[in-house]
């Protein structure tokens, strides 16, 4: 379920980068692949031919599927690790990165999104869990969805954090003045 912080954040993204007409809707469906019970809202789409890559909302998660570049870095720095590390561990290489993160679960602390110059004056964005390179995407109001998601999740975890705070406090002195108003009562 999207909280309302996302929801709203999402209603405020400009139109779709990837047009979400029936023919492209049905190949995301297809070649990302997006589960055909999620119902697409917004997708950055690299390109349908040769390798699709890109990061889909749905109204039931985020789903990514990285580019071959970002499977090639990965893999390096799995090789790299076991280089320098254990020279008996077994590198995992992979062909495709693809995941499905329910709202339910995502965390946007276990997320970073990255900014990096593509060349010819662009700039694409990287959603990375820890090392991992999930997907990358060209969309502006995108990163700063990312980025406010952050920022606002993280100010209600400590507002939160502080109430918690503030009633156990209020709890630890109620417990106190019980016993004062006893010992005033019965002379203890």
């Amino acid at each position: 379920m999207i909280d309302d912080i996302l929801e709203k954040l999402i209603s405020q993204l400009p139109a779709s980068p990837t047009v979400l007409d029936k023919t492209n809707t049905k190949k995301i469906h297809e070649y990302i692949p997006v589960p055909t019970d999620h119902n697409i809202r917004w997708a950055d789409i690299s390109s349908f031919g040769g390798y699709p890559a890109g990061i889909v909302i749905t109204d039931r998660g985020l789903v990514v599927k990285a580019t071959r570049d970002e499977v090639r870095h990965n893999n390096n720095l799995a090789k790299e690790q076991k280089k320098q590390g254990d020279s008996k561990a077994k590198v995992n290489t992979v062909k495709v990165i693809y995941q499905i993160i329910p709202w339910e679960y995502y965390s946007p602390e276990d997320y970073e999104v990255v900014a990096f110059d593509a060349g010819k004056g662009k700039t694409r964005y990287t959603l990375k869990a820890g090392k991992t390179e999930l997907a990358q995407f060209e969309s502006a109001a995108l990163f700063q969805l990312f980025q406010n998601y952050k920022k606002l999740a993280g100010e209600r975890r400590e507002l939160a954090e502080a109430t918690v705070e503030n009633l156990t406090f209020s709890a630890i002195n109620t417990v106190n003045v019980e016993g004062v108003m006893f010992n005033a009562a019965y002379g203890v």
